[in-house]
């Protein structure tokens, strides 16, 4: 076999824009057939670099064993910047501007421009994460369910799309149309409460199970490298300490629980077993501040008031807690920062409810929230008062700041919530 992978050798060297083409080209190859990858262009001249094999290659999750070695370490080529067969040919071509920073890379010194997706970007967390997208020069698009959503989006300085989740031949056609080298999938159906927890987190499910396999197919089919999805924090199984991202999920946690939990893994496995995409999975905590429910005229913020959110047992549940702005600044690190796999995005501080509830009401200036039991709670509210209540473990941030470089603005929910209603 005569092919190699040349990657290694420009990565050493310090071309960032030909490794970009080049890993632009190998990706679509790879994802056809490893073993049939063949020389892609003719490298000159007499400089030599011994051929390996490697185990892994960063960036090629489906490639194993790797091999590199050429000259070009020595001497950089001009690679096709779109190569959509295994059978590309030699020959000069013009090369695009660099558009991402390569997993295992230094940053480089000048911002480098994305073609990025966002998907759901209307929401809470996605306004900030289209905002400063948009301010780093990236070339966003941003697709809305909804007609009243174009004007919002238009006003970030990013390109609208009309798009339903959970129609898989539209999410093909709008995502392979725009071509994204990233996405940002965040989608959910959260925005209209309801006291039947099943029925709210209904439509949310099918979007983490369909419309994520649907967002996937057409990563896929539009030459996508990579894909930053939202997941939670708060499905672990009971009985954990501090828990990291290894910590087993609560499966077979009961009624909404277990649906909820079953759909948001279904979801992670996608992203991260896609061939030739490299997959994020955030974990947000629950989010507070401006437009969630732990914010000004939220729903919780009202129940508090209103004296009608008590405390659950011991009060025992570590609820991981992270402002929306800080969910959003993590986001826009991973589009181009860290690598594969799953990220809590929590704050440094879980929370027990009987810390937390007491102390948002005397923030609020409401009544102190009553103590009930656990079969007081899951008869007057349901089964996921009495987990997150009494039985949530804490989540560890430990690997979001050492790979993604997290670092809350508020690293405790005390000063958060103090921001807002103190």
């Amino acid at each position: 076999m005569t092919a190699t992978f040349t990657l290694k050798a420009f990565l050493a060297s310090g071309f960032l824009a030909e490794a970009e083409a080049w890993r632009d080209c190998l990706v679509r190859s790879v994802i056809d057939n490893p073993s049939d990858l063949q020389i892609m262009y003719a490298v000159g001249g007499t400089d030599h670099i011994p051929e390996q094999t490697l185990d892994w290659l960063p960036g090629y999750a489906s490639s194993r064993p790797v091999r590199v070695g050429n000259a070009a370490a020595i001497r950089p080529v001009v690679a096709p910047t779109r190569c959509r067969t295994r059978d590309c040919t030699g020959g000069e071509m013009r090369l695009e501007r660099p558009t991402m920073n390569l997993p295992g890379t230094a940053r480089n010194s000048r911002e480098m421009t994305m073609r990025v997706f966002v998907a759901g970007g209307t929401g809470v967390v996605g306004r900030p994460v289209v905002e400063a997208l948009v301010d780093r020069g990236h070339q966003v698009t941003v697709s809305t369910r909804r007609h009243q959503g174009v004007s919002l989006v238009e006003g970030l300085g990013a390109r609208p799309v009309l798009m339903n989740g959970l129609d898989e031949i539209e999410v093909g056609q709008v995502i392979v149309e725009a071509q994204p080298q990233v996405i940002v999938n965040l989608m959910t159906a959260l925005s209209v409460p309801s006291r039947d927890y099943g029925a709210w987190l209904a439509v949310t499910n099918r979007l983490r199970r369909e419309g994520t396999k649907a967002l996937m197919k057409a990563a896929r089919e539009a030459g996508s490298l990579r894909v930053v999805a939202q997941s939670a924090s708060f499905m672990i199984q009971p009985g954990s300490g501090t828990t990291d991202e290894s910590a087993p999920p609560y499966l077979d946690g009961p009624g909404p629980i277990g649906e909820h939990v079953k759909a948001n893994i279904a979801a992670e496995n996608l992203v991260l077993d896609t061939p030739g995409i490299e997959g994020v999975v955030l974990r947000y905590g629950f989010l507070y501040g401006e437009g969630t429910a732990i914010g000004p005229g939220g729903d919780i913020v009202t129940a508090v008031t209103a004296g009608e959110m008590p405390i659950v047992g011991d009060g025992a549940g570590q609820y991981p807690f992270v402002h929306v702005r800080d969910a959003a600044s993590v986001t826009v690190a991973a589009v181009d920062r860290g690598g594969p796999g799953i990220y809590n995005v929590v704050d440094d501080e879980p929370a027990p409810q009987s810390d937390w509830l007491p102390y948002l009401a005397q923030l609020l200036d409401a009544p102190r929230p009553r103590r009930i039991s656990e079969e007081e709670a899951e008869e007057q509210i349901g089964v996921q008062a009495v987990y997150y209540g009494n039985h949530l473990p804490a989540a560890s941030n430990a690997k979001a700041k050492a790979e993604l470089g997290f670092a809350p603005d508020y690293p405790s929910w005390r000063d958060g919530f103090r921001k807002l209603f103190g």
